[in-house]
C-alpha cells in the first residue's frame, strides 16, 4: 500500500510547507524544488522566531517520494486508451504500448498551473472596506501635486487651509491606519496592504505606476479573489470559510 511522503514529515516541516501554501503531495509536483526553497526562505524571513528550515535536498528527496506516491496511486491505463507502436516486421508479433507524448499546447497549459490550490475565505466584506481604504490614500497622494496648482491660479475652495487640509491628508488616511492594515492573508498571516520594501510573490497582482497594493486592492472589489502577495496563495472570496479539500 502506498504510503503518503507527507505523513513521514515532521510537524515542523509541514507547518512550513504550509505556510507556503502547500499541504498535500500533488501541490509538491506542481512546482519544482527550486521554487518551493524560494517560499520557504520568504516564509523564514517573515517568521524568524519559529526557527523552521527545509534545504534543497530534502525538498528534491520529497518531490521524488511524492512522485513515486502518484505514480503509485495513480489506475494503470487501459490498453485501449494506449498507443500501440509496431516496431520490427509489420506481422503483429512483436510491439510493444508507449503512452502518447504530451504535446506543445498541453505543456504550455501544465506551465501555466497555478502553484497552490484556492483557499476560500468568506471575509469579502472586511477586505472589501480594506481595499477603499488603500483607495482612499490616491487622494492624499494626487493632493500633493493638485493641491500647489491650485495656489498658484487662486482657484483654492473657500475654506481655511487647515480644513482643507484635513480633508485632503488625514481624512483619506483614517481608513488606511485601522482597517486596511488589520487584513491578512489566512494562510501566511502577512498583511495583504503594506508600504514596507520586502521581496514580493512572483504571482503578485501589479500594475505598473501603481503597484502592488491598488492591484490587489481592485481584484478584491471586483473579482473578489486575489492571490497573497507575500506568500502567493490564490484565495477566493465567496461563500462561508471552510475546510479546503487537495485533490
Amino acid at each position: 500500500m502506498a504510503i503518503n511522503p507527507f505523513s513521514k514529515l515532521t510537524e515542523q516541516e509541514l507547518e512550513l510547507l504550509k505556510l507556503c501554501g502547500i499541504t498535500s503531495a500533488d501541490q509538491i509536483l506542481k512546482s519544482t524544488p527550486e521554487s518551493i526553497l524560494a517560499d520557504v526562505q520568504l516564509a523564514q524571513q517573515y517568521f524568524p522566531d519559529k526557527q523552521l528550515t527545509l534545504t534543497i535536498s530534502q525538498l528534491q528527496a520529497l518531490h521524488q517520494a511524492c512522485l513515486n506516491y502518484i505514480d503509485e496511486i495513480t489506475p494503470t491505463p487501459r490498453i485501449n486508451d494506449l498507443d500501440i507502436v509496431n516496431v520490427g516486421p509489420t506481422t503483429g508479433f512483436r510491439s510493444q504500448h508507449k503512452t502518447a507524448m504530451p504535446t506543445k499546447e498541453q505543456k504550455k497549459r501544465h506551465q501555466k498551473q497555478i502553484l497552490h490550490s484556492p483557499v476560500r475565505d468568506g471575509h469579502y466584506i472586511k477586505n472589501a472596506l480594506a481595499s477603499l481604504g488603500v483607495l482612499l490614500l490616491i487622494i492624499p497622494t494626487a493632493s500633493i501635486f493638485v493641491l500647489p496648482l491650485m495656489m498658484i491660479t487662486d482657484n483654492l475652495p473657500d475654506i481655511s487651509l487647515k480644513v482643507l487640509a484635513v480633508l485632503l491628508f488625514v481624512v483619506p488616511v483614517l481608513p488606511y491606519l485601522f482597517i486596511s492594515r488589520s487584513a491578512t492573508c489566512p494562510v501566511c498571516h502577512v498583511r495583504l496592504f503594506t508600504f514596507k520594501n520586502y521581496s514580493r510573490n512572483r504571482a503578485a497582482h501589479y500594475i505598473p505606476g501603481l503597484g502592488y497594493n491598488v492591484a490587489t486592492a481592485l481584484h478584491i472589489i471586483f473579482l473578489a479573489r486575489y492571490t497573497c502577495p507575500g506568500c502567493g496563495t490564490p484565495v477566493k472570496l465567496h461563500g462561508k470559510k471552510g475546510r479546503n479539500r487537495h485533490h
